[in-house]
């Protein structure tokens, strides 16, 4: 197991596994080679979160592990994407992961709303763009997506209400991955709902996705609490 405790190796065979992925979503040929490679990302970082910081003692690291474990869940049923069944229970795992990582991501700092507003606005008009984009096409999809992308923006919120919370390399590393998921989740929609080939979505989806959930278990891994909750 040396490789889940060794940040260089599992890294490299991460984003091996994740460039093979990449690929074999293009090729229609390698449909089921796809089922493992994909399945394979989150397990990855399933054990190598388990390795690096077993035991798991506290309440959130283990609610974190669940939301892994949704993730992989997600993962794959939305490698059946065409049926709409299957599409909305991916989603619906998707959204139970990000609830998980929200919880991780709380914690017991006073905020000042005035600190918050410019970031809500920001996130309200992003919403509202995204929406106005899509709204004609989403029909039975709309409470779903909507959802979704509030679940999405609230993970968001709580990945930036870390700063000065945990130290700066930990902050830093789950702000970016989740800034990666929410480019994911936006080509996502906007090629299913909008423009079928926008922003390159064959590549760019699942590369975003895999670096989210990369930076976002080493920034865990790597968090220092600076004040006490």
């Amino acid at each position: 197991m040396t490789a889940f405790v060794n940040i260089k190796y599992f890294t490299f065979v991460y984003f091996f596994i994740l460039f093979l992925d990449i690929i074999f979503k293009n090729i229609s040929d390698f449909f089921y080679v796809r089922i493992f490679t994909k399945l394979s990302l989150v397990t990855l970082l399933i054990v190598f979160f388990f390795q690096y910081n077993k035991p798991i003692k506290l309440l959130k690291d283990k609610i974190f592990l669940a939301g892994l474990f949704a993730f992989l869940l997600g993962d794959f049923f939305l490698i059946f994407y065409e049926y709409e069944t299957i599409y909305l229970t991916g989603l619906f795992c998707f959204m139970l992961g990000k609830i998980a990582y929200t919880v991780r991501f709380s914690n017991q700092k006073d905020f000042k709303i005035k600190r918050l507003f410019p970031f809500l606005t920001i996130l309200f008009i992003y919403i509202v763009f995204i929406a106005t984009l899509v709204f004609d096409n989403l029909g039975d999809f709309f409470i779903p997506v909507l959802l979704y992308f509030f679940v999405s923006m609230l993970i968001f919120l709580f990945a930036y209400l870390r700063y000065d919370v945990v130290n700066s390399l930990s902050f830093y590393l789950v702000f970016a991955g989740v800034v990666c998921s929410v480019f994911s989740d936006s080509i996502s929609v906007l090629q299913s709902f909008y423009n079928q080939n926008f922003g390159l979505n064959q590549y760019s989806v699942m590369l975003f996705y895999g670096l989210f959930q990369y930076l976002v278990v080493l920034g865990i891994i790597k968090e220092t609490v600076l004040i006490n909750e």
